[in-house]
């Protein structure tokens, strides 16, 4: 059942919302705020999203499929993470981080508050594991798997041929692949504090999140930031 569902969001006030997130999100309470208390400034998991409400509850998909990654890729990556975590990072968590203009890049600005139990999958090497995965030796991923290797086989001075064009896509396809494994070593799980201040990527694994507009306000004057930072 959706937050927006039950909740008149016209006459929930900010310290009404913080009610319902304290009621709900006690695991991750318990690791955030003293992290805002000790900053004595508001840090969180953000995420980018478009969203007409200033608050809600969303399911986390379980099926997620790759938009910018490949599916090759987007396999590798999540079956490596399976097995070192026992979480399907890719497809089974929403992605978040602490920079709030990363998380723009994306959508409106939210905070996130997982629900019930949750877990964080992340790098200090890695802001954006595509990125990083893709761009290793000089080729994007999607350059790679639509076979645009023709800059690859001049400066390398080879016949530009079907055979050639088949030999080097496969030589650039495992390159990336062990990039990507030397990538997934570089991963840990916990350490919210750590993850929220390395404006990494951070894969959060749980079954429900509420999300705030930290600057949300209504008749009431103040900000959903001043309840929590007080």
């Amino acid at each position: 059942m959706r937050l927006h569902s039950y909740i008149n969001e016209k006459s929930m006030g900010p310290e009404d919302l913080w009610q319902r997130i304290t009621e709900k999100c006690k695991p991750y309470l318990r690791d955030w705020l003293p992290i805002v208390k000790k900053d004595k400034k508001l840090v969180s998991l953000y995420r980018g999203m478009r969203s007409t409400k200033s608050f809600g509850e969303k399911k986390v998909r379980t099926n997620r499929r790759p938009t910018d990654s490949d599916k090759k890729l987007h396999k590798l990556v999540d079956d490596a993470l399976y097995d070192k975590f026992n979480i399907k990072g890719r497809s089974q968590t929403i992605f978040c981080t602490g920079n709030t203009t990363t998380a723009n890049a994306f959508g409106e600005v939210f905070m996130i508050f997982p629900v019930g139990p949750y877990e964080i999958l992340w790098s200090e090497k890695v802001r954006d594991l595509y990125i990083s995965a893709s761009t290793k030796f000089g080729y994007t991923w999607d350059e790679v798997m639509d076979g645009k290797i023709t800059q690859h086989i001049r400066a390398n001075k080879y016949r530009d041929t079907p055979a050639e064009r088949k030999r080097t896509k496969k030589i650039l396809l495992q390159q990336n692949l062990d990039a990507s494994q030397k990538i997934m070593n570089t991963y840990k799980k916990g350490d919210l504090e750590g993850a929220i201040k390395s404006s990494s990527e951070i894969m959060v694994s749980c079954e429900r999140y509420i999300y705030a507009a930290s600057s949300y306000k209504y008749d009431y004057g103040t900000d959903f930031e001043e309840i929590i930072v007080k």
